[in-house]
């Protein structure tokens, strides 16, 4: 009887750190919103500025949140992008995080397939 006591003893307790561990994982704030593009970019980067300016002119209902990477929290919160979407070391300006997706350099192509993507960033 007492080992039988003892055994669920250690059950039960497995099964709360278990419940535990997973609220910890479920409770933990997430860096990039699904709802938001995320654009990273440095000044002097004539792709950037033009990247910019296209949010700013033709998606300005877009919710587009940018970080300068030249300063520290934009920094900072490039090397969590980094982390979190396992770029790696090869990485270029503007990067544009979205969803589980991520997009490097600017061009006309990308141009329109965020015009076809605004729908679902709306601010």
């Amino acid at each position: 009887m007492f080992k039988m006591v003892e055994m669920i003893k250690k059950v039960f307790c497995l099964i709360a750190v278990s419940f535990c561990l997973i609220g910890m994982t479920a409770c933990q704030k997430k860096e990039f919103r699904d709802d938001t593009i995320y654009l990273f970019w440095q000044p002097g980067c004539s792709h950037c500025h033009h990247a910019i300016d296209f949010f700013n002119s033709s998606l300005s209902s877009v919710r587009v949140e940018m970080f300068d990477i030249s300063k520290e929290d934009g920094y900072q919160k490039l090397l969590k992008a980094v982390k979190q979407y396992n770029l790696g070391t090869k990485i270029s300006t503007p990067l544009f995080v979205v969803g589980d997706k991520h997009f490097m350099g600017w061009s006309d192509e990308l141009a329109e397939g965020f015009k076809k993507m605004a729908p679902y960033f709306q601010k």
